[in-house]
């Protein structure tokens, strides 16, 4: 895209709004779509919040006064289709203790820091209709969830909450034939220990696992975003600082705001480290792996965090095909960190241009420091008063 726009010297975020794929195009198990949700709802709300057109006004004008630090801001959107590969299966227990009501859950899924257990909570209070602090979800355990697969791909949380769900609709259901009939014995509206405690009277069986496979499993969806991340280069050394990032994802119905926020962060973060400072090295005659620690492998630290880092999860984003109406979150931010490479080829092209040179060049990533200050090919004979 960035290619074209250059060929043609067009406004590369144009080019791209021109190539957005349609929202009647089917894909896999997805039905195809009413509308496209980047161009329809993200777009706009993001030229409004990142304040797009003043700001490509404001870095043009930064760069016509300033010879050796440049400016660059691009805008990327995003789809990344969420997709339940078969051999991603995970087995769930949902247990109910009759005395003080705690409800205790074993899951196939590994908690990370993704937020895992807390959704997982989530779901069950929700479900069963009580409060989270009677949820305890334990350890992770090869006996209760036998057979699980690997967490990762975005999919564990979602097909976790899946079976824990669908294995406490099942507890409810059988609870609410002894809530109706403590209701004809002329009750009063029962406590949730009191409904545990007759539902074990009546040797009700407290406990339900599910298989999340197959039938199981939710339907395949999208997961729409867009970013604006705008960067300063300085053109002797280097370096670079990203001044702001604007990110704007559907999340669906958030099951939790806080954590999603938080592994968008951590996912873009992540994605800058790939785009620009994570090189992998090699011996080229053993093979052996050389950027094996933080000598030689700089994954990113304190100072490559954004300065101003602006995220917004799409209000009122409706996904009735997902796990009480929400979607994954753990790898499709990480794919806008792209837009650090688009919005330092402007600001290396400011350079450039500014020196006679506006060809087209080959920026492969990662985009290291010493990557970022060969391509300004800054030469000698610049160097004068």
């Amino acid at each position: 895209m960035d290619h074209i726009a250059h060929y043609l010297q067009k406004d590369p975020l144009k080019v791209r709004e021109l190539n957005l794929v349609p929202a009647n195009v089917p894909r896999l198990n997805v039905p195809p779509h009413d509308k496209n949700v980047v161009q329809e709802d993200i777009l706009p709300l993001l030229k409004e919040k990142a304040s797009i057109l003043q700001r490509k006004g404001e870095v043009e004008e930064f760069n016509k006064k300033n010879r050796w630090k440049k400016r660059g801001l691009s805008v990327v959107p995003m789809w990344h289709g969420i997709i339940y590969y078969p051999p991603f299966k995970y087995g769930m227990f949902v247990v109910i203790y009759e005395r003080d009501g705690t409800v205790a859950i074993s899951h196939g899924g590994i908690e990370m820091g993704q937020g895992l257990n807390t959704k997982v909570a989530q779901v069950a209070a929700y479900t069963l209709g009580i409060p989270l602090e009677k949820v305890v979800v334990k350890a992770s355990d090869t006996m209760m969830g036998a057979n699980s697969a690997m967490s990762g791909a975005s999919l564990v949380t979602d097909l976790c909450c899946q079976g824990v769900k669908k294995s406490c609709e099942k507890l409810k259901q059988r609870l609410d034939v002894i809530k109706a009939k403590m209701g004809e014995d002329g009750s009063k509206e029962p406590s949730w220990e009191e409904l545990t405690q007759r539902a074990y009277s009546e040797n009700v069986d407290l406990s339900e696992r599910c298989w999340v496979a197959g039938e199981e499993v939710p339907e395949d969806y999208d997961v729409w975003g867009a970013t604006c991340l705008e960067v300063e280069l300085d053109i002797l050394t280097g370096e670079y600082m990203i001044k702001r990032v604007d990110l704007i994802e559907d999340c669906g119905r958030s099951l939790n705001p806080y954590v999603d926020i938080g592994q968008v962060e951590g996912a873009f973060v992540m994605g800058l480290g790939l785009f620009t400072s994570e090189v992998i090295k090699f011996n080229p005659n053993t093979g052996q792996k050389l950027s094996d620690g933080t000598w030689e492998y700089k994954p990113p630290t304190a100072s490559d965090i954004p300065r101003d880092f602006r995220i917004t999860l799409l209000p009122n984003a409706k996904h009735p095909r997902g796990v009480l109406g929400s979607k994954a979150i753990g790898e499709p931010p990480l794919i806008m960190s792209y837009a650090v490479v688009s919005a330092l080829r402007q600001a290396i092209s400011s350079f450039r241009a500014s020196n006679g040179d506006t060809e087209w060049f080959v920026m492969d990533t990662p985009i290291t420091v010493e990557k970022a200050h060969q391509l300004c090919e800054v030469k000698p004979e610049y160097f004068q008063f």
